[in-house]
């Protein structure tokens, strides 16, 4: 095998996890050892009604999506430390050392945050396509981030002045159309609320993403409350 990694198209270290923002490539699927290739493909494609191994076919895309570009990019690190050929099986070199250095590379790399966020998509992908190994040694490696790290990684929040977002919010209210269709005006309403409690009170995108009109949405009366359990 080359010492270079780009001479067979894999990724270099800068791809595997980047020190700035952007995409972080690791191994796409299709070049992935033949073996853990066959089995991911098997979890993800389901035969038949009452076919239970499919595992990957019950998740929301996304979640699939993340958990394979996790396992990717763990697989892409170890080509690039030549601990990995293309053929070879992950499961026969994985140990609590090579993740652990893994993580140190990635704490060079990206906050403490990001590091914790990657581990546990990876150690998900990981129990899933290899389901006979034991990996609960994922969550005490020396190298895993803790939480006052995790907690000091995370980029500070200003908030802002709540009478000026409110101020906002009644102006975006006001120049909502009447219009016959009720569902047209109820969901322009509900987006620029969506909108004034996200600056007010700072939730995050993953409190965004997790809205449903009916679950977190709801209404009472002629009052809309956001709740969140």
């Amino acid at each position: 095998m080359s010492t270079d990694p780009s001479a067979k198209g894999l990724p270099s270290p800068d791809d595997a996890v980047r020190r700035y923002k952007g995409t972080r490539r690791g191994l796409p699927l299709d070049i992935w050892p033949a073996e853990d290739r066959a089995r991911w493909r098997r979890l993800k494609e389901k035969h038949g009604l009452f076919d239970r191994q499919a595992i990957l076919h019950r998740l929301e895309k996304p979640t699939v999506r993340g958990l394979e570009q996790s396992v990717g990019r763990f697989l892409g690190y170890l080509v690039y430390v030549r601990a990995l050929a293309p053929e070879v099986s992950i499961g026969s070199l994985l140990t609590p050392d090579l993740v652990n250095d893994y993580a140190g590379f990635m704490c060079e790399r990206l906050r403490a945050g990001s590091v914790h966020e990657e581990l546990r998509r990876l150690h998900t992908g990981l129990g899933i396509l290899l389901p006979g190994h034991d990996l609960a040694w994922v969550n005490t490696l020396p190298l895993k981030p803790n939480r006052a790290e995790i907690v000091a990684s995370r980029k500070p929040i200003n908030r802002p002045d709540a009478a000026r977002v409110l101020a906002a919010a009644y102006r975006v209210f006001d120049t909502i159309p009447i219009t016959h269709d009720d569902t047209d005006t109820s969901q322009a309403a509900r987006n620029s609320l969506i909108v004034a409690f996200c600056v007010l009170f700072s939730l995050r995108l993953g409190d965004l993403t997790r809205i449903r009109i009916g679950e977190h949405l709801r209404q009472t009366g002629s009052r809309w409350r956001l709740m969140f359990p």
